[in-house]
């Protein structure tokens, strides 16, 4: 098994770096850590990642990127590996680091390039040497179960926008009751299932 001295790593090395593994022990690398931040990423971390995600694709691919959501859609098509190196690709961007604390992201040229045979055989020594040397980290759900990208921006916004609209309710609810305050007398209880029949 190969191993190399991970806090020593630097760029990818191309293609002697695929030559000897390089490349594929850094995509596994960069995939492991990712997975464990987006596990216990919040809402708002996340929106943050997808709009870097957008922001990354379109300075590289420029028109041919698409829309927003068509970036979003596209990446959320790819396995975990490649979304995970595309996760790590906007932490670097960003400047966020990795949960696990004095661990770092690694420098990978092409996320797509990830889902190699090589690169997914290296994840699971990855997990082992990354607990070994940092702590407990998150399991690797298996290369098929993807992150849907377009829900991380939807859910956010979905959260705070019943967050926003939650103090607009108890006002218009207390403005109801000044209006129309409940009768002291005790009312009778009607419902469809039944018929009160008056003597």
């Amino acid at each position: 098994m190969l191993r190399l001295p991970m806090d020593e790593m630097g760029a990818s090395m191309g293609f002697f770096g695929t030559l000897i593994g390089w490349d594929q022990q850094l995509d596994a690398w960069n995939a492991a850590l990712a997975n464990d931040l987006v596990v216990n990423a919040s809402p708002e971390l996340k929106r943050e990642l997808a709009n870097r995600l957008v922001i990354i694709q379109q300075q590289v691919q420029g028109r041919a990127a698409g829309t927003p959501n068509q970036i979003l859609e596209d990446l959320s098509r790819r396995t975990r590996i490649v979304q995970m190196n595309f996760v790590a690709l906007a932490c670097n961007s960003l400047g966020i680091p990795p949960r696990l604390r004095r661990a770092e992201f690694q420098n990978v040229s092409n996320p797509y390039r990830s889902d190699s045979e090589s690169s997914r055989g290296r994840l699971p020594s990855c997990l082992l040497d990354l607990a070994r040397r940092y702590g407990p980290i998150a399991s690797w759900p298996g290369n098929e179960e993807r992150e849907n990208f377009s829900r991380w921006t939807k859910d956010y916004s979905a959260s705070n926008d019943r967050e926003s609209e939650e103090p607009d309710r108890i006002l218009a609810e207390m403005a109801r009751l000044v209006r129309d305050p409940p009768s002291s007398q005790p009312q009778e209880q009607r419902g469809p299932w039944h018929i009160i029949k008056r003597s």
